[in-house]
């Protein structure tokens, strides 16, 4: 049976299962080069097909992981079908003129029912219309009529994701993000049929969307730079400004709340917020407005490192506590993560650090492009109840580009290229030397990291290469560069146990950092000793893995820097357009392709 899991909206993701094995799957800002694509993943739905060779008519089922969006007001879940998807940042500022335009562009296609625009933004009535439409849409790319079209809970997704890709038995089931289908944290277990919830929190008690607003607060993007909060708060103290934040947020061990002081509504605040359009400075949810509002008075004396530094130990504090009390009452010893939040790995080190926790597991693709697996396998489960988990051997999943295609590329370009026998050798040298690699090899990653297919290779050995890196990806000054290392030298060069090493092999959590790594090494260490490692195996990627070994051959240093290859709000490179493309930005000084072809600045 072939089933194709869908999400559409932020992070557009495709994932294929066939006859229950994960074989495919594709952000569609991997293909639009639009960063968190939000709309239909149109390009990646066809490249899966084309990869996977199969037709639309052989596909069985259509998942979809989010109830909300087929009841959404139809003049939205329009434009998210659109093929170019939505024209603007629903999770940051938003102007009056921007929700016109959008208005305006279906009112000339005669496709919006000015009735429609009387009800709720989400209504149920929307439904059975919203349904019609996808299937109309999806018939237009030569699915079937008859092809069934199934809904999940956008949590339930999450879980599931998390749970049939962790390889454990029985185990804690936590999600968290900013919010989807009416819940922002779900945290669940499978009892052998069914998930079952055993805690929730509401859209409107949000550690996501409280994470999310911070990041705001302090000078970044919503729902795209949380990471640069994570790595800004190891330069704060914690303490400065906490008493601050615990007046707006009240944390017990089974949920979190926002206090109803900040979110208390009266017609002065709505009218204030909704003022906010014609000024351009709209949130469209009430809940990051209203923070904003409650940071601006209680905050502007703090520095933006203490007001991060807070904020992140706020968020560990709660996520353990919470994880604990589960733990407890259930008597399980396995944590499997997904969502949004984790994305946060100083948190997921936190999940590890607990005393009673003996495996931990962060699904690769922990934000909503996650959930298009985790409704494929929900869909699955439903016709093979015996189905179980199985540990997730690797995630490059994404498509891969043959040496014709590479040459192609290289030469439209008029790019000098050679083959070498031994670009191993001449790359690990390179590295020696201080050069900066795009390594760019068989199939690319799932998830939002670069596991060495796609990825930026450096050495390790100068702190300074940090100052290069970043200004040559026009990346932040502050944020610390992750290393990939051989798997037998792990235990060596982190301090970690046997739990960090599957999460660490899809670069999902951070750990201490050794002497050795400090001296050694010390262009991946953060300012608080931690680093964020992949751990690479012979098995799952023999390229990758010849690289480090040659280059330790040379230095004796088993491990290097690895980065996307991609510049500071782009996606990362998917085709050798791509690539070359960075190149040609100065991004790097060396191309390494499909194993063999070097191309190198004069």
């Amino acid at each position: 049976m072939n089933i194709i899991g869908i999400h559409f909206c932020i992070d557009a993701t495709v994932a294929v299962i066939q006859d229950g094995a994960f074989s495919f799957a594709l952000a569609e800002e991997r293909l639009s080069r639009k960063k968190l694509h939000t709309g239909f993943p149109y390009r990646a739905l066809r490249m899966a097909l084309r990869r996977c060779q199969l037709h639309p008519s052989d596909i069985d089922v259509l998942a979809f992981s989010f109830n909300d969006l087929f009841c959404a007001n139809p003049v939205f879940f329009n434009a998210l079908l659109r093929e170019d998807g939505l024209s603007f940042d629903m999770e940051n500022e938003l102007s009056a003129w921007t929700l016109g335009a959008e208005l305006g562009r279906q009112v000339l296609a005669g496709k919006v029912n000015f009735r429609s625009l009387l009800y709720s933004k989400t209504s149920s009535a929307y439904h059975s219309i919203n349904v019609q439409r996808m299937k109309h849409r999806l018939m237009g790319l030569g699915f079937r009529e008859d092809v069934t079209l199934e809904f999940h809970d956008h949590h339930i997704a999450h879980a599931a994701s998390a749970y049939f890709t962790s390889g454990f038995g029985e185990c804690l089931l936590v999600s968290a993000d900013g919010c989807g289908d009416g819940k922002s944290m779900s945290t669940a277990v499978f009892d052998g049929t069914t998930f079952k919830t055993l805690f929730s929190s509401g859209e409107d008690d949000s550690l996501g969307k409280f994470y999310a607003t911070v990041t705001k607060y302090i000078g970044f993007m919503m729902h795209r730079h949380e990471g640069k909060t994570t790595g800004l708060a190891a330069y704060g103290d914690p303490h400065v400004c906490r008493a601050r934040f615990a007046e707006c947020l009240d944390l017990a061990a089974d949920r979190t709340h926002l206090t109803r002081g900040v979110l208390t509504h009266s017609l002065a605040k709505d009218i204030a917020w909704l003022s906010r359009l014609l000024s351009g400075t709209f949130y469209k949810n009430r809940y990051c407005h209203d923070l904003l509002e409650y940071f601006r008075g209680e905050l502007s004396a703090c520095s933006r490192e203490d007001i991060a530094a807070a904020a992140q130990a706020l968020l560990e504090e709660y996520v353990v506590s919470h994880v604990t009390m589960a733990l407890e009452r259930t008597s399980l010893k396995r944590v499997a993560l997904s969502g949004g939040v984790f994305a946060n790995v100083k948190v997921n080190q936190r999940v590890a650090e607990i005393p009673c926790v003996e495996a931990v597991f962060v699904h690769p693709d922990m934000g909503d492009g996650g959930t298009a697996v985790g409704g494929a396998f929900l869909s699955h489960l439903h016709r093979n109840p015996d189905f179980r988990p199985s540990r997730l051997r690797d995630v490059y999943l994404g498509p891969a580009y043959g040496n014709g295609e590479i040459v192609t590329a290289l030469e439209r370009a008029g790019l000098q290229y050679r083959r070498e026998a031994e670009s191993v050798s001449l790359v690990a040298a390179r590295l020696a030397e201080g050069r900066i690699v795009g390594n760019y090899f068989g199939r690319m990653e799932y998830g939002p990291r670069a596991l060495g297919n796609r990825s930026i290779l450096a050495s390790p050995t100068d702190k300074g290469i940090n100052a290069t890196l970043n200004a040559r990806l026009r990346r932040t000054e502050f944020m610390p560069f992750a290393p990939i290392i051989l798997d037998w030298a792990f235990f060596d060069y982190f301090e970690a146990d046997e739990k960090y090493l599957y999460p660490a092999e899809f670069m999902t959590i951070t750990c201490g950092v050794k002497d050795v790594c400090l001296r050694q090494a010390p262009a991946v260490c953060h300012v608080d000793n931690t680093a964020r490692p992949q751990v690479i195996s012979l098995d799952r990627n023999p390229g990758v893995y010849a690289v480090l070994e040659a280059y330790h051959r040379l230095t004796g240093i088993p491990l290097l820097i690895n980065t996307s290859f991609n510049v500071h709000e782009e996606p990362i490179v998917c085709t050798p357009e791509d690539a070359i493309r960075s190149f040609e930005r100065d991004a790097v000084d060396m191309l390494h392709m499909d194993g063999e072809i070097i191309v190198e600045r004069n």
